[in-house]
């Protein structure tokens, strides 16, 4: 469920969890059991909450070392331009993900994270934030974030 967009309730809270991440500690571990849910460090929440609460649900982690949260993303926008945008293609002709991104501006704008609709179906495994989201994250300091500009408006 929390690939799907929809908000769990608190279904996972308390949920435990085991960190194996090597030496080096991050405010953006990988979480390998979904991948399109973003795992964030207690400095992460901080300073990030502010800015996506309105399009995302933090789901407290139950760790023995530091707390976590899972990040269970819930604005889902319908905001591919499907004239502009490039799409990978079975030799079926069905359409299984995006080349190149092109957006709709008035449907991304005021919202710092979210996941898109392509065909009617969510994209489950990626997160794509605004750059107010990437200012914060490189203000803050915070390690472990990768970027990867897909469109610009």
């Amino acid at each position: 469920k929390i690939l799907s967009g929809t908000k769990l309730k608190g279904a996972l809270d308390g949920e435990a969890i085991e960190l194996i991440e090597g030496k080096v500690k991050t405010d953006h571990p990988k979480f390998w059991s979904a991948s399109g849910t973003p795992m964030l460090s207690e400095k992460s929440v901080n300073v990030l909450t502010k800015i996506i609460s309105d399009d995302a649900e933090i789901i407290k982690l139950n760790s023995p070392d530091e707390h976590y949260y899972l990040l269970n993303i819930v604005k889902v926008l319908d905001a591919i331009d499907y004239d502009k945008s490039t799409f990978e293609k079975l030799k079926t002709g069905l359409v299984i993900g995006l080349e190149s991104y092109a957006l709709i501006p008035d449907v991304v704008e005021g919202h710092n994270i979210f996941k898109l609709l392509l065909n009617n179906r969510v994209m489950s495994t990626e997160v794509f934030v605004s750059d107010k989201f990437k200012n914060e994250v490189e203000k803050s300091n915070l390690i472990g974030f990768k970027f990867i500009e897909v469109w610009s408006n």
